[in-house]
């Protein structure tokens, strides 16, 4: 059982670089070799078909085939759940993989005024903060849906401008709810400004979480101040006039992020947890890893046609680019993994590694990322740290 669970820890990560592999290139190259039948069993009792089915779910039907060196029964990726494996199949896996990097199909374009309230979509208009930034791209979007009575998604950062400009598009309309998709400094600072001049509830998951107030910040740091009037959880309806949202719980970015559908429509408001632009950071202690990834795979299991995230422009194939968010983090993990494999153990040192050319403002940001990585790789046993997984640890692969 020791050999079984040695044999476990150390291939979790050659099938992370197969889900990689088969996320970027049509053709993966791998042969499969038998081991005794109790390691076997402990490890298809752990593994079962997950590799397989990651590998299925990251292509999205675009692998043509996959070779295999015929050492062993295979099954194919399209296998079902119930679909049996040989006791003796498993072993090490060595995986023939080409160079590559995930393309992302990245949304830059951006058409807006600053200061204006403008329509978008049919029922939905959208007015953009001046708070452009790395982290913010053009600035928030702060969105309007329905007429007369509507509710407004993302108030934004605590800018004067932007709250008056809000108002003054809105003139003659109330506004009867304030939705929050999560409470970074430049989403919901102003709820309180635009509730104090429309009466209007602020709708959110919950007040910011992880770590404390004070802590240095990454992006735009956390509203400690907002407490939502009314809390909202997963699937809960909030319905207006000729309007109806559904909550969406999408933890990872932070663990109060919210996105919100309009099923009626086919439109689901993102947020921070999906944009067209540009990845999301996750930074500990708040972001979460293994939680953002899940919640990408939530997002899977939508029929939404159209993403609007809180900055920058819309995204048109929201399946297409969420499958492409999952293969980075994938390869961001495999990465990792070889650098670790190659005895680069600190996060400093694994950033200078893996973002080759990134601006140094963004150095901060991108540790963070590699921290999420390196503490969910810490909890499923494939990697081992010199003490709790902090910042300043050192890391190794699990031996």
């Amino acid at each position: 059982m020791r050999r079984a669970q040695s044999l476990l820890r150390h291939h979790r990560w050659m099938f992370q670089r197969l889900f990689v592999a088969a996320a970027a290139s049509p053709v993966c190259s791998f042969s499969v070799k038998a081991i005794d039948r109790p390691a076997a069993e402990f490890i298809n009792a752990n593994v079962k078909l997950e590799w397989l089915l990651t590998a299925q779910f990251l292509t999205a039907g675009s692998i043509q085939k996959l070779k295999h060196t015929p050492s062993a029964p295979f099954i194919p990726p399209d296998a079902g759940e119930g679909a049996a494996i040989h006791p003796w199949d498993w072993t090490a896996i060595s995986c023939n993989l080409p160079a590559m990097a995930v393309d992302i199909p990245f949304r830059r374009e951006f058409s807006f005024e600053y200061g204006r309230l403008e329509p978008v979509a049919p029922g939905v208009r959208r007015i953009v903060a001046r708070n452009p930034s790395p982290f913010t791209f053009r600035g928030t979007g702060t969105y309007v849906i329905g007429s007369g009575e509507v509710a407004v998604i993302d108030p934004g950062p605590d800018l004067t401008e932007h709250v008056e400009a809000l108002l003054a598009g809105l003139s003659g309309e109330r506004v009867t709810q304030i939705l929050i998709t999560h409470t970074h400094r430049d989403h919901s600072p102003a709820a309180a400004a635009l509730k104090a001049a429309t009466g209007a509830a602020t709708w959110g998951y919950g007040p910011h979480a992880g770590g404390k107030r004070g802590d240095p910040g990454v992006e735009e740091g956390g509203d400690w101040d907002f407490v939502p009037d009314v809390t909202v959880g997963d699937g809960e309806v909030i319905a207006g006039k000729g309007w109806r949202f559904e909550a969406v719980h999408t933890p990872g970015h932070t663990s109060n992020h919210l996105c919100f559908a309009l099923p009626d429509s086919g439109i689901l408001f993102s947020g921070d947890h999906v944009m067209g632009w540009s990845t999301s950071v996750i930074s500990p202690p708040d972001g979460d890893m293994a939680a953002y990834l899940a919640s990408l795979d939530k997002l899977l299991g939508r029929r939404d046609s159209v993403y609007w995230p809180t900055h920058g422009p819309a995204i048109t194939e929201p399946q297409r680019h969420v499958l492409a968010f999952i293969a980075h983090r994938r390869e961001r993990e495999a990465g990792i993994l070889d650098c670790l494999s190659a005895g680069v153990g600190h996060i400093d040192e694994i950033v200078e590694r893996l973002y080759v050319g990134l601006e140094p403002g963004l150095h901060r940001a991108a540790g963070r990322s590699v921290h999420a990585h390196l503490i969910d790789l810490v909890s499923r046993g494939v990697v081992a740290s010199d003490g709790p997984p902090t910042l300043d640890a050192r890391y190794s692969l699990q031996s």
